[in-house]
């Protein structure tokens, strides 16, 4: 009776997970895709590539229209005659409109800015009677610094070029973030649906046991506590079956809901695809590469340059120049107002000379100073520290590796002993001690499989995260994702 409630509960379990089963590798490079979070990543790269293109189009000439058809004021305003200095309340009614557009143009390498205007003007004076119109038919007009800028574009440019790659990059290192969660996710899944299945195994192994047990004990060739070492051991596995029966069964829920999609089956992972070891030198090359950290580093020390730079300018000696030529006219008619244009002209020369100011100058000229060392004294404390965890990481994973094929060797000998010690107990030639024995070692090595194949597997993702390299495709996640 013990023995058919097992087996039902068996077949209810085995039809409750029959479905598509997707290997790791599918699922962490096709089904990813549809993962909500990996749609989020994908927006806010979208969204960097976007803001770097706007500032390509800021060096490309923008045109601007301006249009007021309307100022209408009637109000009494107050007048100072220029002759004789008396005030008088004069009525304002008027109408006033504009027109014009404006065609701009930065010119990065000077740091200037060129524009090229053309406006039109009316007003209608109500109370008079009488229209006027003003124009500029073109009107041209340019700026520039005379000190630093060309200096800081160059700067800015770089910077501007770093923050893209590394945006890049950074997609690549959420991506990978990702996979390693749903790897763990997966792994999870695969190490109860191996406990599940190994579990299955030992009860169908356990019922001949049982029915073993129960015979010798008939004939007094056993002991009653040695019959009820076997069914303990059979109530035991009973009790891991639907233990694991609810595990898997929320597992594989956790997985669907991170992937997006409504159901996911697992299957074992070949850790023997995975490389046999790493070489330090090779992965640390790679991760000078790949890896966004050390581009953020140099985006870092551009940025500490860029700053030291801007102080140090708007400390010193630096001045404006600011040229204008044009054209413009005024008349009654539209007409007069367009006929024989003025000439109409502008230069202006700035300067900014710091004289004396009791040396506050010269100490925020030495603050930039201390904050630019400070800056590079810590990327290079913080590159020492990542190139020692990177040493850590390979070895960690080399050390894995070797531990995951003596665990994999020792699992796949503890089953198959097991089953020859069960056919040893029914020739009689050994005791119920050593069936317990080799249950309890059966149990042990899985346990040790299933760490050994989570660890390599967690190793060799983390250092894949670093280098953002797939060392079993030869190739770097950024090919991979945007191919």
């Amino acid at each position: 009776m013990m023995t058919k409630k097992y087996l039902f509960i068996l077949l209810l379990w085995t039809n409750a997970i029959m479905c598509y089963s997707v290997p790791l590798n599918e699922v962490l490079n096709v089904y990813i895709k549809n993962a909500p979070i990996v749609k989020s990543i994908t927006y806010k790269y979208q969204n960097t590539n976007l803001e770097y293109e706007n500032y390509l189009k800021s060096f490309l000439p923008s045109i601007s229209f301006e249009l007021s058809p309307m100022s209408l004021n009637r109000s009494f305003r107050l007048l100072q005659n220029p002759v004789t200095g008396d005030y008088s309340y004069v009525n304002d009614y008027s109408n006033s409109s504009s027109a014009g557009f404006t065609i701009s143009q930065k010119v990065g390498i000077t740091g200037g800015s060129f524009s090229l205007s053309s406006n039109l003007g009316f007003l209608r004076e109500f109370s008079a009677d009488r229209n006027s119109f003003n124009t500029s038919p073109l009107y041209l007009s340019y700026s520039q610094p005379l000190y630093g800028e060309a200096k800081l574009y160059r700067y800015n440019k770089a910077i501007q070029n770093l923050k893209h790659e590394l945006a890049r990059k950074e997609f690549c290192n959420s991506m990978s973030s990702e996979q390693q969660k749903i790897l763990s996710l997966y792994l999870r899944a695969y190490i109860s649906k191996l406990q599940y299945e190994v579990n299955q195994q030992n009860m169908q192994t356990g019922d001949t046991l049982l029915r073993l047990a129960g015979k010798k004990l008939e004939h007094g060739i056993i002991t009653k506590y040695e019959y009820n070492q076997i069914e303990l051991q059979q109530l035991k596995t009973a009790q891991n079956v639907v233990t694991q029966e609810r595990s898997y069964h929320d597992l594989l829920i956790s997985l669907a809901m991170e992937l997006g999609t409504d159901n996911v089956e697992v299957e074992r992972p070949d850790g023997n695809s995975l490389p046999i070891s790493m070489d330090y030198t090779m992965v640390l090359s790679l991760v000078h590469q790949n890896n966004p950290q050390y581009l953020s580093v140099e985006m870092q020390r551009k940025q500490a340059e860029y700053s030291r730079l801007q102080t140090r300018n708007s400390l010193r000696f630096n001045g404006n120049v600011s040229l204008s030529f044009g054209m413009n006219q005024y008349g009654e008619t539209l007409r007069d107002a367009y006929r024989h244009p003025e000439q109409r002209q502008a230069l202006a020369v700035t300067f900014s000379i710091p004289v004396f100011q009791w040396g506050i100058n010269h100490n925020k000229r030495q603050m930039a100073e201390n904050e630019y060392m400070a800056s590079m004294l810590e990327i290079e404390r913080t590159e020492k520290e990542f190139e020692n965890s990177i040493k850590t990481q390979v070895e960690g994973y080399n050390t894995c590796y070797k531990n995951y094929i003596l665990a994999n060797k020792t699992f796949e000998l503890s089953r198959e002993q097991y089953q020859l010690t069960v056919k040893k107990f029914a020739a009689g030639k050994i005791s119920v001690y050593e069936v317990t024995s080799a249950y309890s070692s059966l149990l042990s090595s899985m346990i040790d499989y299933a760490s050994s194949l989570q660890n390599v597997y967690s190793e060799y993702y983390a250092l894949r995260h670093l280098a953002l390299y797939d060392f079993v495709e030869n190739a770097s996640l950024e090919n991979i994702y945007f191919q």
